[in-house]
This record gives structure tokens, C-alpha cells and sequence, in this order.
């Protein structure tokens, strides 16, 4: 199935939608969710107007899309802008929501929990890695494991120190920027 959808839909949450994309506009479902975050996108930009949020965006525009490309020609995202009916949408999210508070952070505890699960699975996972592929391989698990905290990151309240801790944990980009980009929207304390 998450072949056949793609990885971003199959991993998509509307409570914590921050993170990169890369969308195929021709599949109905990746169409979905890049409607999905534009809806979002909309109330948010609204939220920013109406002074119930600070404008975090990259720009000034009260976004939350930054690095907007469509068939990778850069675009800078406006409040006017269609969806094209075709292409690939790529960008990275970033939810404007106000911070969580010092009284909601996870107990360090779960979070040490959290830790040695990912630990173990990627130490578990290694030993099926192809010696002839070992950068392809642990990129794969990377991949895999980042797309799985980035299933479960809103049901954390994190501090700068456990976010780092999690990003440390697997020395793979794609776990480092998956779980940097699911967690930056779950920090109280930056």
C-alpha cells in the first residue's frame, strides 16, 4: 500500500503535518494531501492575520510551505496560488501552531523508552543489510524508521535536549532530518 500511495501520503498526519514533501499530483491520494495542507495553510495564514498566532514563516508571508518547487522550478507560495493538475510538488511544512508548554513535555522516561526502541530496531534491521550495499542500506533504514516518528511525533511534547537526543541517536540523514522536521513543530522550549 505505501508503495502505491507514496510515502508522504502513507505517513500523512493532520495533527502534525510538518515535515518535507514530495508529492505526485497525478495520484488522487497525494493530490489529497497537498489540498489537505493548502486548507491548512489557508487558516493558519488567517490565524497569523487575526494576531492569534506569530508569523513564523520563512519570508514574511504567513506560510507554512517553504522551499516550494513544482516540477522543480522554485516559486514563492501566495495566498492566490492554484494547485496544478499535474507535476510534482515538493516543499517542506512547517505548522504554525503556538509552541507546547513546559507542562506538557513528555516524561524523560518515555522518552528514554522512545530511545532504546529505536535503537534496538535500528540495531536489529542492520544485520539484514547487504554488504555490497551498505550506504543504500542503512539510507533504507533511515528512511524508514525517520517515517515512523514522524507517525507517532504528535503525541510528544519534546524539549530542545530530547529532540536532539532522538536526532543523535542514528548517525543516517534521512533519520536526522525526518525526525528534526516531525519534532521542530513539537518543541516547548525554542
Amino acid at each position: 500500500m505505501k508503495q502505491q500511495i507514496g510515502t508522504n501520503a502513507y505517513f500523512f498526519s493532520s495533527f502534525n503535518p510538518t515535515g518535507h514533501y514530495r508529492l505526485d499530483l497525478n495520484i488522487e491520494v497525494q493530490r489529497n494531501v497537498a489540498k489537505n495542507l493548502l486548507v491548512t495553510n489557508k487558516k493558519m495564514s488567517a490565524a497569523v492575520k487575526a494576531k492569534e498566532c506569530v508569523d513564523r514563516s520563512q519570508v514574511g508571508n504567513q506560510s507554512c510551505f517553504r522551499n516550494e518547487r513544482v516540477n522543480n522550478f522554485k516559486f514563492e507560495m501566495t495566498p492566490n496560488w492554484r494547485l496544478p493538475d499535474q507535476g510534482i510538488f515538493e516543499f517542506d511544512f512547517v505548522y504554525l501552531l503556538e509552541r507546547p508548554t513546559i507542562e506538557q513535555e513528555t516524561p524523560q522516561e518515555e522518552i528514554v523508552s522512545l530511545l532504546e526502541w529505536f535503537e534496538a530496531t535500528y540495531e536489529h534491521l542492520k544485520q539484514f543489510i547487504d554488504p555490497k550495499n551498505k550506504d543504500e542500506g542503512h539510507a533504507q533504514i533511515g528512511r524508514i524508521l525517520g517515517e515512523s516518528f514522524r507517525g507517532i511525533a504528535e503525541y510528544f511534547v519534546l524539549s530542545a535536549d530530547q529532540l536532539t537526543s532522538l536526532v543523535d541517536l542514528i548517525n543516517e540523514e534521512n533519520w536526522k532530518f525526518e525526525v528534526f522536521m516531525a519534532g521542530i513543530g513539537r518543541l516547548w522550549d525554542q
